[in-house]
């Protein structure tokens, strides 16, 4: 009898507890998320250009990020507002502190799709370039967090910038000798004589007028 009262206590507790007596919510620091990168001209995919990503922060208990080494020794303050605000200075600055650290993941080459980045833990990510596509720039160094306004699917689009032609410098070169020719002007020089000739007839005739008659 107090097996069976046992037994029927054991089926109602475990009936209760899955029915919703309850709310049961997942801890956000156990979800993964995903990070789409798109890199545009124009509204057209640039392909091309690799793209390493690097964990800089975690994701703190307070919902705030705390940085990993050695990306703490930079002291940022990374608040939402801040990085809403200073997103590529502070990039720039955790850019400085890659060497040596382990990186996510890295992606030789952006395809037109652009690049995915799955199963990531909440956190703050650096996404470094150093190989640009071909006729762009390089992108500057920028960050993404996860989660972002509540979502752990954040798919953002870089515009890339093509790269300036600069005019050549011409360079005189000292050793070349310099052409001491006066450059043919069109000039024609048989009437030179002829003016000549006119002027020397004319004082002539001036000198003959002038004697008194």
């Amino acid at each position: 009898m107090k097996k069976t009262i046992k037994a029927l206590l054991l089926v109602f507790l475990t009936t209760f507890l899955v029915a919703g007596g309850y709310d049961v919510k997942a801890d956000e620091s156990s979800q993964l998320g995903t990070i789409i990168i798109h890199s545009t001209y124009d509204k057209k995919a640039v392909v091309g250009g690799n793209m390493t990503v690097y964990q800089v922060a975690i994701l703190s208990d307070n919902l705030t990020f705390q940085l990993l080494s050695p990306f703490d020794a930079t002291s940022l303050s990374l608040t939402t507002e801040n990085m809403a605000e200073h997103n590529r200075d502070y990039a720039q600055t955790l850019a400085k502190y890659t060497s040596g650290t382990t990186a996510v993941t890295t992606v030789e080459s952006i395809s037109a799709e652009g690049m995915t980045v799955s199963n990531l833990q909440p956190g703050l990510y650096l996404f470094v370039q150093t190989v640009a596509a071909d006729g762009y720039e390089t992108l500057q160094p920028f960050l993404v967090s996860i989660p972002q306004n509540g979502s752990y699917t954040i798919e953002a689009t870089e515009k890339m910038s093509p790269v300036t032609v600069k005019p050549k410098t011409v360079v005189p070169d000292k050793n070349q000798k310099r052409d001491k020719t006066l450059p043919f002007t069109g000039q024609l020089w048989w009437p030179v004589p002829l003016l000549i000739g006119a002027g020397i007839l004319c004082l002539g005739l001036s000198f003959i007028a002038r004697r008194p008659t």
